[in-house]
């Protein structure tokens, strides 16, 4: 086992512990079920409370499930929600284009792929779901970038350093700026072999209720077989389909440009 794992995993029976029949749990009990010395069961039971995956139970000596599982259920739902929203909108564009679509949420300073329809084409781009890229690259990552607060993005740029992964990756964060710039103009993101030589991609961004950015929708095909004229229509259908799952969400109002 990988060090470290095994704590992992023992702290995850305990957090198993808890169900509808049991909702609360003593340090003992939790030791007593797992056959783990109580000594080392506070020792994961700290960790736990720091981290607010449990919580003292009033004055007792009884544990319960902590707000961070509240939180984490609640992304879960949130998640599950804007997939199945989206994925009607996503098939539309797959049969539209033939080419790869995506659906990518901000994870810590990337972007992750939440969901996704592979081309049918024989030669596609392809990324796995929970796969991670980099957030200053790439038409889905960049939009998403564009769309943070101001502050988000100083502290991206202050702290993320730009990795040349191929000649038209942004070379540094002030041109990097200027192209976010350029996307909240024209509310939508274009690149080209940014992350993959030959890869070329169209995304817009995707809002919820409270006209905050949640995800990105992206067109990627190759770039030998996708003319001016068809990135043009990319464009059009793109937007016309964040849009349309924006509003499923609730969103009201425009698309945010400056």
């Amino acid at each position: 086992m990988i060090k470290g794992l095994g704590s992992v995993e023992k702290a995850l029976n305990i957090l198993c512990l808890f169900d509808f029949d049991n909702p609360k749990l003593s340090a003992q009990e939790i030791s007593d079920r797992l056959d783990i010395p109580l000594s080392s069961i506070y020792k994961y039971l700290d960790v736990l409370l720091k981290k607010g995956f449990i919580a003292k139970n009033d004055n007792s000596r009884h544990f319960i499930l902590g707000l961070s599982i509240f939180h984490l259920l609640n992304v879960c739902i949130v998640g599950k929600k804007l997939i199945d929203v989206a994925l009607p909108e996503m098939k539309f564009l797959w049969k539209e284009t033939g080419e790869t679509i995506l659906l990518t949420v901000v994870h810590d300073q990337e972007v992750m792929c939440l969901e996704r329809i592979l081309s049918n084409k024989l030669i596609k781009l392809s990324l796995e779901r929970g796969e991670m890229k980099p957030m200053y690259a790439g038409a889905d990552g960049k939009v998403v970038l564009a769309y943070q607060e101001q502050s988000f993005i100083e502290k991206f740029c202050s702290s993320v350093t730009i990795k040349k992964l191929t000649k038209n990756t942004p070379k540094n964060h002030s041109q990097l700026l200027e192209q976010l710039q350029q996307i909240r103009r024209q509310g939508y993101s274009i690149t080209d072999s940014e992350v993959d030589e030959g890869a070329i991609a169209v995304a817009a961004p995707i809002f919820n209720h409270k006209q905050k950015l949640i995800a990105a929708i992206t067109i990627a095909g190759l770039k030998e077989r996708t003319p001016f004229n068809v990135i043009s229509r990319w464009s059009e259908l793109i937007v016309e389909k964040a849009i349309s799952i924006s509003r499923e969400l609730g969103f009201s109002g425009k698309i945010p440009k400056n």
